[in-house]
């Protein structure tokens, strides 16, 4: 039996997870970033037109889940910052594992090493 995860973000379902997303558009590049009141916050650099943003958010989350564009299916709010995700074939514990992995490959370069070095004063 899995456990659930901790992250309200995430829903398994199955063989499958549901991730509760809210998106920025128009941010100044496209990430993930914390999560906040039960939702992943996503930045994206594309404006909400025409699908472009929805477009932009399949390509990142495909990217930082390492799995096919066509795994990520978006099941609600499409035309909403709040929207609901359907990731195929990965398990919630796995899913929460590689946006953790995406975050952390997100800080700058040093950031992390530097907030645990001690000083030398």
């Amino acid at each position: 039996m899995n456990a659930m995860p901790s992250e309200t973000h995430l829903v398994p379902s199955g063989e499958d997870t549901l991730l509760r997303v809210k998106v920025t558009p128009r941010a100044r590049a496209s990430r993930l970033g914390p999560a906040v009141a039960g939702k992943l916050r996503v930045m994206l650099a594309a404006p909400p037109e025409k699908g472009k943003a929805n477009a932009e958010l399949i390509s990142l989350l495909a990217g930082c889940l390492q799995v096919p564009k066509s795994d990520i299916i978006i099941k609600s709010g499409a035309g909403s910052r709040d929207k609901l995700v359907l990731i195929r074939r990965v398990p919630a514990e796995e899913v929460q594992r590689r946006i953790q992995d995406a975050l952390r490959s997100e800080l700058p370069r040093g950031a992390a090493s530097e907030q645990r070095r001690p000083s030398h004063d």
